[in-house]
């Protein structure tokens, strides 16, 4: 969504720049770009369930570890 945003006949800089960003924040296309770079998609079934396995396998070297003395 493009914002055009002109200056005014005899409006200083800092007026303009005030004037702009208000109506940006107003308009919400920051939000909108903020949300559209930090966005992560949902991870699929397969991935979760590998992940998952990887934990306990991990957990399970752990505890091996412990009882023999090497942690």
């Amino acid at each position: 969504m493009a914002i055009v945003i002109k200056r005014r006949k005899g409006e200083n800089v800092t007026a303009f720049l005030n004037r702009a960003s208000k109506i940006i924040n107003r308009s919400g296309v920051l939000i909108e770009a903020r949300k559209k770079k930090f966005y992560l998609p949902k991870p699929n079934k397969r991935s979760t369930k590998l992940s998952a396995l990887h934990r306990l396998q991990v957990q399970q070297e752990l505890e091996l570890k412990r009882k023999k003395g090497l942690i």
